[in-house]
């Protein structure tokens, strides 16, 4: 039974054929929205989102702008009445933890990165032995993610299609998604849509070896 077995990250020390499942249906690629829409999807922490809505503070008074929507699983369990969101960033803070598959996918394909909260680096094993569910967002919709660096190589994300940074450097690397303008922003869909079909062949390809394995 080994020969069948599949893992859906291409972790090198796992055994198993790499399938990665990324695949959503008939998606909607629209240009990038006037105002840079981000997501933030998936686990959600009091500590991770103070830390991130200072760094916002900051870039909003510098005189960018944006819109935020965060659509995850509130990890601490919380009370989301009570989180302190800045007065100034406010009306650009949408959080939605509700949803329903119909619903997120559309709060997806209506935003133009993806921003997932992982500067405290392999926190949930991601570079080891877990796939985070925000990559294969990233892959199935072809949004360009904004992503620490430490990721890259076993993603398949490079400068030319996602918005990559050193630790501790997330403050940077949201100001250059807001900058991206349309051209370059297609052009980082251009490349990450040719990456994500190289993942799909191989996984395809793997997908029919194990299913041939007598």
């Amino acid at each position: 039974m080994e020969n069948r077995a599949i893992r859906l990250g291409d972790f090198k020390d796992n055994t198993g054929k790499y399938v990665n499942p990324n695949y959503y249906g008939k998606t909607i690629n629209k240009l990038k929205n006037t105002i840079t829409f981000f997501l933030i999807p998936g686990r959600l922490s009091i500590k991770d989102l103070s830390e991130l809505f200072a760094l916002l503070k900051t870039i909003f008074n510098e005189g960018m702008d944006f819109n935020i929507t965060i659509a995850g699983y509130n990890r601490d369990n919380f009370n989301i009445e009570s989180l302190k969101i800045p007065e100034e960033i406010k009306e650009r803070v949408k959080i939605k933890t509700n949803l329903n598959f119909e619903e997120f996918y559309k709060e997806v394909e209506n935003s133009d990165f993806i921003l997932p909260v992982l500067e405290n680096v392999d926190r949930y094993g991601y570079l080891k032995n877990q796939v985070s569910g925000n990559i294969n967002l990233c892959y199935g919709f072809l949004k360009p993610i904004v992503i620490e660096k430490s990721y890259r190589k076993l993603y398949k994300f490079n400068n030319s299609n996602s918005i990559l940074y050193e630790f501790g450097k997330l403050y940077d690397a949201i100001k250059v998604a807001i900058l991206t303008n349309q051209k370059e922003y297609s052009v980082l869909q251009k490349n990450l849509k040719i990456t994500v079909e190289k993942i799909r062949g191989e996984s395809m390809n793997n997908l029919k070896n194990i299913l041939c394995v007598k």
